[in-house]
């Protein structure tokens, strides 16, 4: 190898070194800058995300009570519709009991004066068989007397 391209040869490599390093340094660079730019995203989106949360957190807490205060109203508007149908209804059942009562007096009324008439005519009825069981015994002697008298 002549002496030309040998330094032809050398001079290329240390070219190729000089590029190496200048390389090698910019990529550290761009490494380097890159690194600070995803740190600074990476914190921006933190701070960014925190702030969402937060805002959700409070939006969802701000629901949260106003739907629990419109259930209080509506658990409190039944409440008060059931009073009023209770109420209504316990009416009702005490006027339907009144009426049972007075119309089950009056049955019962009813029913004792029947049965005290029925008893009367019994009593009436036994009376009168008796009488009449009476008046044939009376006979059946009388006719007995006579057989007696006329077998003799």
């Amino acid at each position: 190898m002549d002496l030309d391209t040998q330094e032809a040869l050398t001079d290329v490599a240390e070219r190729i070194d000089a590029v190496e390093v200048s390389l090698s340094g910019r990529i550290d660079h761009v490494e380097a800058s890159l690194s600070g730019r995803i740190d600074h995203v990476e914190t921006s989106l933190s701070g960014r995300i925190d702030r969402v949360e937060t805002s959700l957190s409070g939006r969802i807490d701000h629901v949260e009570t106003s739907l629990g205060g419109r259930i209080d109203q509506v658990e409190t508007s039944l409440g008060g519709r059931i009073d009023l149908v209770e109420t209504s209804l316990r009416g009702q059942i005490d006027l339907v009991e009144e009426s049972l009562r007075g119309q089950i007096h009056v049955v019962e009324t009813s029913l004792r004066g029947e049965i005290q008439s029925l008893r009367a005519q019994a009593l009436a009825l036994h009376e009168n068989v008796r009488e009449d069981i009476r008046f044939v015994a009376e006979h059946v002697v009388a006719l007995s007397a006579k057989v007696d008298s006329l077998q003799r």
